[in-house]
């Protein structure tokens, strides 16, 4: 009960001119626009939070799917280089064992 008479005493009160109260700019500052406004601007920042994160995870999944695609390539380029090395070497022996 003192506490709710003295938040209204000092709500009542107001300073002379050239004099501020720091509890009474509290009060000012504490009303259901402001706090509208700062929750709106909140939920906006994280909505480009999101919308960033995920171009970030977008871009993360691409570059691994690249290097993924570039293993792929260095692998069936390797294979296709040893199958032809197969190949001749096979050549070489069939042209070996026919000259016997």
């Amino acid at each position: 009960m003192d506490t709710d008479t003295k938040l209204k005493d000092i709500q009542l009160y107001r300073p002379p001119p050239g004099y501020t109260l720091s509890r009474t700019k509290l009060f000012q500052l504490q009303s259901v626009d402001t706090s509208m406004k700062q929750s709106n601007k909140s939920i906006n920042i994280e909505q480009i939070d999101i919308n960033e994160l995920s171009k970030i995870i977008n871009m993360n999944q691409l570059k691994i799917l690249q290097i993924r695609q570039t293993i792929m390539n260095e692998f069936i380029y390797k294979l296709l280089k040893s199958m032809k090395q197969l190949k001749r070497n096979s050549q070489t022996l069939n042209g070996i064992n026919y000259g016997k």
